[in-house]
């Protein structure tokens, strides 16, 4: 049951990481004012998938949802904090560039609990076939 969500949860990642390398391809070309018009956009992007991530995680009855939910809260808070300290253009290309590492340890992360998750299942249906 668990490797078809993580089947579609991972078509979605592919989807948005190509999307983001388009982008990310696609700024360097812009205006100025059409580049100001595109962080505008995506920062409601980020913001309301950020709100929507939330609010289904703090909508399931596990109490780790609601502890992760506080957690998210804190970083977004920090990195917040952050950007407004840090300002410049070799600050902000190491910001992107810290951001892109931190994405790809939160995919391995995210792997590795699919994987367990996987695991789990398996050892559980086995219990119930020899029970």
């Amino acid at each position: 049951m668990s490797q078809g969500i993580l089947d579609v949860k991972l078509c979605e990642l592919d989807e948005e990481v190509g999307k983001l390398h388009s982008r990310i391809l696609q700024c360097e070309q812009l205006s100025d004012n059409r580049l100001r018009e595109e962080i505008a956009l995506l920062r409601f992007e980020v913001q309301d998938q950020g709100r929507k991530g939330l609010t289904s995680l703090y909508h399931t009855k596990a109490a780790l949802a609601e502890e992760l939910v506080e957690k998210f809260k804190l970083l977004q808070e920090e990195m917040q904090q952050m950007e407004r300290e840090y300002a410049g253009s070799e600050l902000a290309i190491l910001s992107a560039e810290y951001d892109i590492d931190f994405a790809i340890l939160a995919a391995k992360h995210a792997l590795l609990k699919a994987m367990e998750a996987v695991a789990a299942e398996r050892t559980q249906e086995r219990k119930e076939v020899n029970a």
